[in-house]
């Protein structure tokens, strides 16, 4: 058939250019939905699985408090903070996530304990969020790593909704009184 122009006229689709038509869209949709969906939330799962294996080396829950005590004890008297209130302990924290890419979103400094004469131990719990596990790692380094009385004896990441890393920690601070 013939157009008015002379050209062709346009014929419908047969039912089996419909069902590979039909298909092609199945794929199209299903192709965008991993891409956009699944991909990046198996990438961020392979980094949390990362991440955790690297958190795998911090002491099992149960000698936490032993090492606190050990620590708290025995060190060199150059090792222990001297005379440390609350406002200094959230200023040193603030400062450790500042450097690391993390914001602090809620500090909970619990009371002084006292550990042995003039030596005290204050635990301070902490939720943070931050870009990436990279930044997270950084802020577990950063606290950790201090060569005074302060680390951690909890720790633990996730993502969030947002893509963002969202955790909690336990931090705990050894000084002496004078």
């Amino acid at each position: 058939m013939e157009g008015i122009n002379g050209g062709k006229r346009f014929r419908g689709l047969t039912g089996r250019e419909r069902i590979l038509l039909g298909i092609t869209g199945i794929l199209l949709a299903w192709t965008a939905a991993f891409r956009l969906a699944v991909a990046p939330a198996g990438e961020k799962s392979a980094e949390l699985r990362e991440f955790m294996e690297k958190m795998e080396t911090l002491p099992p829950a149960g000698l936490e408090e032993e090492s606190s005590a050990l620590i708290c004890g025995e060190q060199a008297a150059d090792f222990l903070y001297k005379d440390l209130d609350s406002a200094f302990m959230d200023q040193d924290l603030q400062e450790l996530a500042d450097r690391a890419g993390a914001k602090i979103l809620r500090m909970e400094i619990g009371e002084p304990a006292k550990e042995q004469e003039g030596i005290f131990e204050t635990r301070i719990s902490l939720d943070f969020r931050c870009g990436s596990m990279e930044s997270a790692e950084n802020l577990e380094r950063a606290i950790d790593g201090r060569e005074k009385s302060v680390f951690l004896t909890q720790f633990s990441a996730w993502v969030n909704r947002e893509n963002e890393v969202e955790g909690r920690m336990e931090v705990v601070y050894c000084y002496e009184e004078e």
